[in-house]
């Protein structure tokens, strides 16, 4: 069997792959670093795991976007990440029939610089 790294991209919305072939498949979900206000926004959490898929299972993600940057006085602090999540079920149900992964996004940078 060929080792294939696939990487999903933050679209806003929800995306899917269907496992071409029964086995074993390391999957990694990482959370998006917050945006950077007085100081850098946090890093996001990353999770790696070992999953068996079979032939035709679907695996649904969504990939969570940096956060904004604060932008002006009477805003200074960054919006927070948005979390990435991996999810086994016939469809793309909102309420995951069997959650795989969920990586946490970063907090938002400070407010201030001190």
């Amino acid at each position: 069997m060929s080792h294939s790294t696939l990487v999903f991209s933050p679209t806003g919305t929800i995306q899917h792959y269907i496992a071409p072939v029964t086995g074993l498949y390391v999957i990694e979900a990482a959370g998006a670093q917050g945006g950077a206000g007085g100081g850098p926004g946090g890093k996001g959490a990353r999770l790696k795991g070992t999953f068996p898929l079979t032939h035709g299972e679907i695996v649904w993600i969504v990939v969570g976007r940096q956060g904004t940057a604060g932008s002006t006085p009477h805003q200074p602090a960054g919006g927070g990440g948005g979390g990435s999540f991996v999810w086994k079920s016939m469809s793309d149900v909102l309420l995951p029939a069997q959650p795989l992964l969920a990586a946490g996004g970063g907090g938002g940078g400070s407010g201030s610089d001190g």
